[in-house]
């Protein structure tokens, strides 16, 4: 028999009447007459006063982090909300440079291809498409044409290796991540800028 658990966090609609516009804290108020907890069925609660503890207490059990929310908050389906504030933990790392990926339509560079040091040998550890300013974009397309080279020097995914323009392994740059694939990959990566002060053997390769 399959196991399950639902987590109910919101009502939207009661009795045949929108709830859209009720406060958050009202509609929690209708959610708790509405359902009786158990072992499979449970109602999310509020953590007042104490956010940054609670934080901290999801990220020490290897979670992202958490979700803040007004108490007086409409519902707004299907936008973004500044009535909802999303606390990730993210982490940092320095790595090396070793392609880079054109971009499309407005934006010349899409991403840059990153690894790490393990031993002697570099490893591929996923790449970066974000947090470049058009400023930066310039400035790292200005500088890799004197950098690149026939073939990468690590192994790509074949899907990334089609699409990617290798360079040395000359350039470091930081990153921001929230954690890492089971394959060591980067998730939810962002560009820092680089890291001239960094050499690249110092640039070691990230696992959990």
């Amino acid at each position: 028999m399959a196991w399950f658990i639902l987590m109910a966090f919101d009502v939207l609609y009661a009795g045949g009447r929108s709830l859209l516009n009720e406060p958050l804290r009202r509609r929690k108020e209708l959610l708790a007459e509405m359902i009786k907890p158990g072992d499979q069925v449970l109602v999310s609660e509020f953590v007042l006063h104490q956010g940054r503890a609670f934080t901290a207490a999801c990220v020490a059990r290897g979670l992202e982090g958490a979700m803040a929310r007004h108490l007086d908050s409409p519902y707004l389906p299907g936008r973004r909300s500044p009535y909802w504030r999303k606390f990730r933990h993210t982490r940092e790392a320095d790595l090396v440079i070793c392609g880079y990926q054109v971009g499309r339509g407005r934006r010349r560079l899409g991403a840059l291809l990153l690894s790490g040091y393990r031993g002697e040998e570099l490893v591929y550890q996923g790449k970066v498409g974000t947090g470049f300013s058009r400023e930066e974009e310039e400035h790292l397309l200005e500088l890799f044409p004197r950098f690149v080279i026939p073939r990468p020097v690590l192994v790509l995914p074949p899907v990334e290796a089609r699409r990617t323009i290798a360079v040395e392994p000359v350039l470091v740059c930081a990153v921001e991540y929230l954690t890492l694939t089971a394959g060591g990959l980067l998730r939810h990566c962002s560009y820092r800028g680089l890291r001239p002060d960094k050499s690249p053997r110092d640039c070691h390769y990230l696992y959990e």
